[in-house]
């Protein structure tokens, strides 16, 4: 009897080890695979850089479809279960990639159960729940507060800081968000997505000059920061035209707001504003140069030529503005209709 009991407390020890070893393959192979799916999210950054729309295609079906395996092996591994918060982190970073912010948000409550002395543990918490809009704005906030009160790293704080101003933004609390982007930019004045939100709240206060030459003091964005720049413009030039605000009619508001229209993706609007800057200033190559390109942007070929000859008039020695001039000379695209009006406010 008593072999017979050894024997079956061997079977049962060997069944768990097995089976830890098989959990322990799967969050391997779910790291593994995860690990990939972001390594085709930064060729498909390239790919889009580059104006590759084939790659990118090819580059966004292998990352998601890796996406899906990557969670098939957390979930066959019980992830969401684990007493690990490195795993329940992990799968959290998946399940906010494929937009499940509410089980992302159940991962990381068990995270922070684990490790409730952890900022990163309690930030990743905070980040996740304002992916959740406004039914998890208030918990974001006591969860970043809570990582700020743990963290005694300005790195870590610029971030938090940062999340912390992109909540209160969500809420419409713009002095509060303000505050602490400000405080995000102290701590890391390189802080990229901190510059951007306080571009967008500058505009949506009338400040578009300030708002414009924050963005240019950022030089080229990477491709990440790329589509925040877009949504937050979008939104917030959106904000601005409803507010019914007045700007200063100067060559330098038109030049600005006509950038920032540009770097929202709405090229069709910025001719207007672009044309009344240079009718207020035309000895300003900036503008003509912008001009010339929107209009080439826009396949307004004879609206480019003329921009761009205006610019090389002013100033002669501009070989970049002479290479596009010529290469509108060869082009036969038929031209876009040109603004009629030129008003004296966007």
């Amino acid at each position: 009897m008593q072999k017979r009991i050894r024997q079956l407390g061997w079977l049962g020890f060997a069944v768990l080890t097995a089976a830890a070893c098989a959990r322990a393959a799967s969050l391997s192979e779910a790291a593994s695979l995860y690990e990939q799916a972001g390594q085709e999210q930064t060729a498909l950054n390239a790919a889009a850089a580059q104006g590759d729309e084939a790659a990118m295609r090819q580059h966004a079906e292998r990352s998601n479809e890796l996406l899906k395996q990557a969670r098939e092996a957390y979930d066959s591994a019980g992830a969401a279960s684990a007493d690990d918060p490195d795993v329940l982190g992990g799968y959290a970073r998946l399940l906010n990639d494929m937009e499940d912010y509410d089980l992302a948000e159940q991962a990381l409550l068990q995270a922070v159960a684990l490790e409730p002395d952890r900022a990163e543990r309690w930030f990743a918490l905070g980040e996740t729940q304002g992916l959740l809009g406004t039914q998890g704005a208030n918990r974001a906030v006591r969860s970043l507060r809570k990582a700020l009160s743990l963290s005694d790293d300005p790195e870590m704080n610029s971030r938090i800081h940062a999340a912390l101003g992109a909540a209160f933004l969500q809420e419409g609390l713009y002095t509060l968000s303000r505050e602490s982007l400000e405080a995000a930019l102290k701590e890391q004045p390189g802080h990229i997505g901190a510059a951007i939100t306080l571009a967008s709240i500058d505009v949506r206060e009338g400040a578009i000059g300030a708002a414009s030459a924050r963005l240019d003091s950022l030089g080229e964005l990477p491709p990440g920061s790329l589509d925040l720049l877009q949504r937050s413009m979008n939104k917030a030039l959106a904000d601005f035209d409803r507010s019914r605000r007045w700007m200063d009619d100067t060559a330098a508001n038109h030049l600005a707001y006509a950038k920032l229209l540009v770097r929202a993706g709405r090229m069709q609007d910025s001719p207007l504003p672009l044309e009344r800057a240079a009718q207020l200033d035309p000895n300003d190559v900036v503008t003509w140069n912008l001009l010339g390109s929107v209009y080439r942007g826009l396949n307004h070929v004879e609206g480019a030529r003329r921009a761009f000859e205006k610019s090389l008039a002013i100033n002669p020695n501009q070989p970049r503005t002479q290479e596009a001039l010529h290469e509108l000379g060869a082009s036969a695209a038929p031209p876009a209709a040109p603004p009629e009006t030129v008003p004296a406010t966007p």
